[in-house]
């Protein structure tokens, strides 16, 4: 091999191995010490720091190394400022793995902010329940920005972190002034405030449903203040190309107030709305509807609806929001649709 050939590949792994040192930090405060030896699990023969930072950055469980006397030492913990489990060692030098995207050391793992999770906060929480059961303390309820596996980005929702094993909403409707009779390109991208009323979006409910499990709470609440809850399994919406098409493999009460089941009934229908109407009706039920929606011949419900919310919670018309199993005439003032684990 010509010898500017071997200079150039030596320059080009002496670069990538610059850059795998920049993912580490020297702890200025603990100079002159190392991890305790229990905290070792690995020693190797190296050739510098450089080679040492690669090979600890190969290795899952390295979360930190020494290197002195050509040794490279890994261990599987970090320490925070105040240099607890080190000891005096000043003939190696202490390197850590950089906490990313304004994380912090606390004790021996990186501590998260704003929506990242990871070892070293490297990425976006794939969704609200991801965040609530990750050690970062994510225990707000809020909006947040989250990345399913299968979205090309990154996006927000609004997570309830407090209980239930955090979940994630794609649906508040609770205001009178408020309409949900939208653009089939609206429904598709989202539309209202994260804070409040709004619809997520059905490009975005596609990346979560099909990136993971979810069970679908639909909730309504009274004028009186009770509420009531249905949990459908499986709960999945396809992408554009199959009409948005929405199914689930099972429809299950909640253990107190059990709001029925309305669904069972549009279960693999298309989505519609008043510009694309997929039904299987002579109607466009969208359109008389008032709202976007799975409907088969219409709906047994229709949360997107107007809410009216009469002075003697009754139903007065089929574009009102109402849930007839098992609400009957009675009908919400508020409607929640969540995906949870």
């Amino acid at each position: 091999m010509p010898k500017a050939v071997i200079s150039g590949l030596f320059l080009l792994i002496n670069m990538i191995l610059e850059v795998k040192c920049e993912e580490f930090t020297i702890s200025s405060n603990c100079s002159g010490k190392v991890m305790e030896s229990q905290y070792t699990y690995n020693t190797m023969i190296s050739r510098g720091i450089l080679e040492c930072a690669a090979l600890c950055d190969l290795d899952y469980k390295c979360l930190s190394f020494q290197y002195g006397d050509n040794q490279c030492q890994m261990n599987d913990q970090m320490v925070g400022s105040n240099c607890s489990r080190m000891v005096d060692n000043p003939s190696f030098q202490y390197y850590q793995k950089v906490c990313q995207n304004g994380g912090a050391v606390v004790t021996s793992f990186c501590l998260c902010i704003n929506s990242y999770v990871g070892t070293y906060c490297e990425r976006f929480m794939r969704d609200c329940a991801e965040g609530f059961s990750s050690p970062h303390e994510y225990t707000t309820d809020g909006i947040y920005t989250i990345y399913p596996v299968l979205s090309p980005t990154s996006f927000q929702v609004y997570c309830e972190m407090k209980s239930n094993g955090g979940r994630t909403m794609f649906q508040h409707h609770q205001s009178s002034s408020f309409y949900f009779n939208r653009t089939w390109q609206e429904y598709k991208d989202g539309f209202g405030s994260l804070a409040s009323d709004h619809w997520l979006g059905l490009d975005k409910m596609y990346y979560l449903t099909n990136s993971r499990n979810y069970t679908a709470v639909f909730y309504m609440k009274l004028a009186n203040s009770t509420s009531y809850h249905h949990y459908f399994d499986g709960f999945v919406v396809e992408n554009e190309v199959e009409g948005y098409q929405m199914t689930f493999s099972f429809a299950h009460p909640h253990s107190i107030n059990t709001l029925g089941d309305s669904l069972t009934e549009v279960k693999n229908q298309y989505f519609s709305t008043y510009d694309n109407d997929n039904d299987n009706s002579s109607r466009n039920c969208a359109l008389d509807m008032r709202s976007g929606w799975w409907y088969n011949d219409c709906a047994p419900c229709n949360p997107n609806g107007e809410l009216l919310k009469p002075s003697d919670s009754l139903k007065t018309t089929d574009y009102e929001v109402f849930w007839t199993n098992d609400l009957q005439n009675i009908v919400p003032v508020m409607v929640q649709i969540w995906l949870m684990v």
